[in-house]
């Protein structure tokens, strides 16, 4: 290490001054310019890091209103269905167990997470004219649940 110094030294003795300034403006120059680049590199890394953020944000903020209105429009269908049961105890004369038995079915329903297949596969069946006990046969679903679709889809 000592040597390299050295050697430095003695090439840096032997130089006139304006040779060292011109070393020392060209080092300068340099360093400036990796400093720009490296300034450059990141800035342009950052960006493109904020733009795929900008970007995920963007489709998730997409997703959660998709679901938002999923959700409302599922809680409206539910509560029309329930009204609509209403209207049917009054002219049909249902029992008011029936018509709890019934709400309790959509309700359940509504609250099922897993199974949505089967019960579209239900009310596509209940709006064929298909009997409750042919949809549980289907589907599987209680004849309870099945009765209730049947009811509210087979107008």
């Amino acid at each position: 290490m000592s040597r390299a110094v050295a050697d430095i030294s003695s090439f840096l003795v032997n130089l006139e001054i304006n040779e060292v300034l011109l070393y020392l403006l060209l080092f300068t120059s340099a360093l400036i310019l990796i400093f720009i680049i490296l300034k450059i590199k990141t800035d342009l890394y950052q960006r493109s890091r904020a733009y795929h953020l900008d970007a995920s944000l963007n489709q998730i903020r997409g997703l959660l209103e998709q679901v938002s209105k999923d959700n409302k429009t599922l809680k409206s269908t539910f509560l029309s269905a329930i009204n609509i049961l209403q209207d049917i105890l009054k002219t049909q004369g249902m029992t008011r167990e029936d018509l709890t038995a019934v709400q309790r079915s959509l309700l359940d329903i509504a609250s099922v997470q897993e199974g949505g297949g089967k019960i579209s596969d239900a009310i596509e069946l209940a709006k064929s004219g298909e009997s409750p006990e042919k949809i549980v046969d289907e589907t599987g679903l209680p004849l309870e649940t099945a009765k209730a679709i049947s009811i509210f889809h087979n107008r």
